[in-house]
This record gives C-alpha cells, sequence and structure tokens, in this order.
C-alpha cells in the first residue's frame, strides 16, 4: 500500500473519479490504467477540473451516493459485529473499509458501459451517418491531413494560405475525432470552396472511418513516429493506419512527408508528391534561413520564382510550407497571392511560439509539441538561435512512448546538453533525461521542479535579458 493511499477517503474522491473518467472520454481501459497509475488523488486535476455535463453530473451523483452508502456500511458493520462480539463481521467491516477506494471506483464501470452501449453509441452511429450526407452534398474541395505529428501545424498554414483567394473551412483546434468532425460539420454553410480535415488516429481503422465521414480527394501526411504505440501495438499499425488514407484517395493526390523516416519508407524514390526543404511536384528550394523573426526561402518552378517570409520558426517548416505552396498553385493561387498568403503564417498557440518577456527575453512555447521528432528540430532551433544570454530548455518529457520510453528520453537528454541550463519536471521519465544527458557530458546547470504549473507562472521572471528558454511539451493529468 503507497503512502497517498488515505487520499482515497477523503470526499473529494468522488469529484475525482468522475474527472478521471471525463478526461480518459468515458473509455474504460483507460480509466483502469490511470487508476492503477495514480498515487495522491489530490494532484490528479492539477490543469483542468471537471466539465459539469449532463453525463459528468449524473455520474457525480452515483459516486456520491456509492460513496455514502459504503461508509454507512463500513459503520454498521463494525458496530454491530463489536456490540455481539461477531468476528465475522467486525471483519467484513473492516475489509469493506481496506476496499472502499476499489470498490467505489469500479462501481461506476458498469453504469458508463450500459451507457456508453445502449445510449451514446447508437446516438452517436446516427449523428456520423447524417453528417456523411451533409457532407457528401458539400460541393467544396475536401483536404484530410493524416499523420502521428504536424497535422495541426498543417492544417492551420494551408488554411492561412488558401485564404487568400478561397473561402476555406477547416476542423478548429484539434477537433480531429469522428464526433469532432460530426459537430464541425454541422457548422458548415455549404458555401466553402475548399474544407480541410485533421484526422485523428490512436487504434488501427481510425483513419479509415474518418474518411468515409469526410470523403477527401486531397491528401497530406505529416510524419509517423511512435505517438499512441501504447494503443496500436506496434509501429507497423501506426504506418498502415495514417495510410489508410492513401488507400481511401487512391489515384487522387496524397503529399506525404519525406523527411519522416517512416513515410519515406512507404513511398516510391520519385514519388512527386513526397515533399522535403527541397521542394516538391517540381518547385524547387534554396536559400532558406530561419531565426526568431521567421522562416525565410526562395522556391522556383519552372518559370515562376518567388521570394517567401513565413512567421513559422525553423527550417523543419520548410517542408510543409513548400507542400502548402504546392496546393495552392494547383487549386488556383496566382504566385503573388503565394507569396502574400505565405506571409501571412504565423506560429500557432503553444507550436514553437515565440514572445519577449519584459526582460527581454525570449520564451519559445512548444508545449503542444509531444513527440521525438518535434523535440529534434525544436532543440536544433534552439541550438542555432544567434542569442548573448542563456539557452535554457525546459521539459517535463513525452508521453505514449510505449516501449520507446527509456530510449527517447534518453535521446531527448543527449540532444540538450548543448544547453546552458535543463529544466525539469519531476516524473517517471526524469531518470532517463538525466541519464542520457550525463551520456552527452552535459556540463551546464540541471533544475529539477516538483511544482510544473508554479514554475511556468513564474518562468518570466526565471529568465533574464538575452536568454531564450524552450518550453517543450506538457504533462496530461491522467499521466501524473
Amino acid at each position: 500500500m503507497n503512502k497517498w493511499y488515505w487520499t482515497w477517503y477523503l470526499p473529494s474522491v468522488v469529484r475525482t473519479i468522475a474527472y478521471m473518467l471525463q478526461a480518459s472520454e468515458y473509455n474504460i481501459v483507460s480509466y483502469w490504467q490511470w487508476l492503477c497509475r495514480v498515487q495522491d488523488l489530490r494532484v490528479v486535476s492539477k490543469r483542468n477540473s471537471l466539465r459539469m455535463t449532463a453525463k459528468a453530473k449524473l455520474i457525480r451523483a452515483f459516486l456520491a451516493t456509492a460513496y455514502l452508502l459504503l461508509w454507512v456500511s463500513v459503520v454498521i458493520l463494525l458496530y454491530v459485529g463489536i456490540r455481539d462480539s461477531h468476528y465475522a463481521l467486525v471483519l467484513g467491516g473492516m475489509s469493506v473499509l481496506l476496499l472502499l477506494p476499489w470498490l467505489l471506483s469500479l462501481a461506476v464501470v458498469p453504469l458508463v458501459w450500459v451507457g456508453e452501449t445502449c445510449m451514446q453509441r447508437p446516438r452517436t452511429r446516427r449523428t456520423i451517418r447524417a453528417a456523411t450526407r451533409k457532407i457528401a452534398q458539400h460541393p467544396g474541395r475536401k483536404i484530410a491531413i493524416a499523420g502521428s505529428y504536424g497535422k495541426t501545424t498543417m492544417k492551420e498554414t494551408l488554411k492561412t494560405i488558401l485564404s487568400v483567394k478561397l473561402d476555406v473551412a477547416a476542423t478548429p483546434g484539434n477537433l480531429n475525432t469522428p464526433l469532432g468532425t460530426v459537430k464541425f460539420a454541422g457548422h458548415l454553410s455549404g458555401q466553402e470552396e475548399v474544407v480541410i480535415f485533421e484526422l485523428g488516429e490512436s487504434h488501427t481503422g481510425d483513419v479509415a472511418e474518418l474518411c468515409e465521414i469526410t470523403q477527401p480527394s486531397i491528401g497530406v501526411v505529416t510524419g509517423i513516429n511512435e505517438a499512441h504505440l501504447a494503443s496500436f501495438g506496434s509501429l507497423e499499425n501506426t504506418v498502415a493506419t495514417v495510410f489508410e488514407l492513401g488507400e481511401y484517395l487512391g489515384d487522387k493526390p496524397l503529399y506525404k512527408n519525406a523527411e519522416s523516416e517512416l513515410v519515406l519508407k512507404e513511398i516510391a524514390a520519385d514519388d512527386p508528391l513526397a515533399y522535403s526543404a527541397r521542394g516538391v511536384n517540381g518547385w524547387r528550394v534554396r536559400d532558406v534561413s530561419s531565426g526568431l523573426d521567421g522562416t525565410k526561402f526562395r522556391a522556383q518552378k519552372d518559370e515562376i520564382d518567388i521570394e517567401l517570409h513565413s512567421g513559422l520558426l525553423g527550417v523543419h517548416q520548410v517542408g510543409p510550407l513548400i507542400a502548402c505552396v504546392d496546393i495552392a498553385y494547383q487549386l488556383g493561387l496566382s504566385p503573388e497571392q503565394i507569396v502574400e498568403g505565405v506571409g501571412y503564417t504565423k506560429p500557432f498557440a503553444h507550436r514553437m511560439q515565440p514572445r519577449q518577456a519584459l526582460s527581454g527575453a525570449w520564451i519559445i512555447d512548444d508545449t503542444y509539441n509531444g513527440n521525438p521528432q518535434g523535440v529534434a528540430v525544436g532543440l536544433e532551433f534552439l541550438k542555432q538561435a544567434d542569442v548573448s544570454g542563456r539557452k535554457i530548455y525546459v521539459t517535463p518529457g513525452l508521453v505514449e512512448q510505449g516501449d520507446a520510453t527509456k530510449q527517447v528520453h534518453m535521446a531527448i537528454g543527449e540532444q540538450a546538453a548543448f544547453c546552458d541550463e535543463v529544466v525539469l519536471m519531476r516524473n517517471s521519465t526524469t531518470d532517463f533525461i538525466r541519464a542520457g544527458l550525463k551520456k552527452a557530458q552535459f556540463v551546464g546547470k540541471l533544475t529539477v521542479i516538483d511544482d510544473p504549473l508554479a514554475f511556468y507562472r513564474q518562468i518570466d521572471g526565471y529568465i533574464e535579458r538575452g536568454d531564450v528558454a524552450l518550453l517543450q511539451n506538457d504533462w496530461p493529468d491522467n499521466y501524473s
């Protein structure tokens, strides 16, 4: 029994368990894994809190009733057992008391299962069928974006560029599930000329299902890595799932990130739609540079020669940008409109997003980054940054790396060894990153933080003029 077991007896456990279910999207397996992993329930909902939806209210009421009944049972069994010297009742009361946290945590599972099976799933199927019909009747060009990483940045970049000439709609934020896509479809007017869908994946068949809903005529595969490896079971399953987009499209255009090793293995060497920092589909890239003011390069195709300046940070953005340039050109934008559109692109929230602190130091917010490739390119940008002060790297590590957890985090440590200071958020990956730093003979300052939220709130006061701090990744509550 761990030293925090007593936190399961606090009255707040009712709200905490309801939050754990909600944050796990009422997936019983994910909820169970979280239950087995968590120790101190007081720190479960540090980043978010329970949203009081109708489902959450019902579950919380059920849990509150179960919590009360379990305590009443304990009191009655102990009272009657002690009064009548009935030691079996005393033992039963002590057993219920000891197992109360698990009895409470598991009591809600049948309720959730029945609700999902008998009510939620049939309703969801009806809603999806209706949205699929609406999308099928929509006259606009439909573009689908799939991959383990880079989907949201590709989607927002493409939308920004195309919007110079066309009426464009795109799924907002990380809305990339069937239900999220359905919700988005409900807001389409039918007048849009282009609709861009982000396709999420965590299990085999997810992308195929979303393709049936969205019915794209153009696709983009942004890159593949170990994300969701625990649910996919193998990288082969991950690759096959992402390329379900290609199977759906058939002979229709599918742009593929040739800078992703796992994508590159799946495509022909002469595939014209394989994009990279060198170009795509006849476009050739040269004169690339990147700094805190954005990324610049020239692109040439036939008689077209244009100079492009994007607010996006890092030379790793050149490949996605040139893919967007070609898609825009194929959809009828002029070179001048493409230059204008690329000029409007800028870092998106929490994705290599720079801001200047009051001290004059730079903070690069990359906290939505959650993959090894993103870590590598972010650190490479930090390494090349021309600054007069310290280079500071802040990270809690990555989640959902499966059997590759140790290897991935040791690599992060090795890659960050050039920094003047590395700040780690204490969790299960800390020792692996520390080992990687040691292996690479890190000579800077290492700081380990126990209260990440307090540190992030005070980050402006932690850095000084001339410093640049890269904040990468987040550690969701359900991995606490």
